[in-house]
């Protein structure tokens, strides 16, 4: 995951060559204002954007400029759990051969991406 030249949101790409950025990423709420996010950003001179995902806005918050971390205030978190509570959840269940990968995808992103191995996985997918 690498974020956007712009005022887009991040994006993603296989490069095996180039470690600088993380796939990983997580959501967090947190009771601090834009504003303050911003600043913190802005003195630690870390990219920080407030974008929509389709329903609700969070700040991809860049810890310098490699690691994504999605802060919502108090007013984005209610927004996502008014989005969240209206879809509908699948439960995915698989077992993985060494001679696969699979990718689990949702209507918005890639929820999973699995290597080749023998394990079974279960994952919340949004549809």
């Amino acid at each position: 995951m690498y974020p956007d030249a712009g005022a887009g949101q991040a994006n993603f790409r296989h490069n095996p060559s180039h470690l600088k950025f993380c796939a990983t990423h997580a959501a967090i709420s947190i009771n601090r204002s834009r504003e303050e996010i911003f600043q913190v950003a802005e003195t630690q001179g870390w990219k920080a954007l407030e974008l929509p995902r389709g329903g609700f806005n969070v700040i991809e918050f860049w810890i310098e400029n490699r690691v994504m971390i999605e802060m919502l205030t108090l007013d984005m978190a209610k927004d996502y759990l008014v989005f969240e509570r209206k879809l509908p959840i699948y439960y995915v269940a698989a077992t993985i051969s060494k001679s696969s990968s699979t990718i689990v995808r949702s209507g918005y992103e890639i929820v999973t991406r699995l290597v080749p191995g023998h394990f079974s996985f279960k994952h919340r997918v949004f549809v």
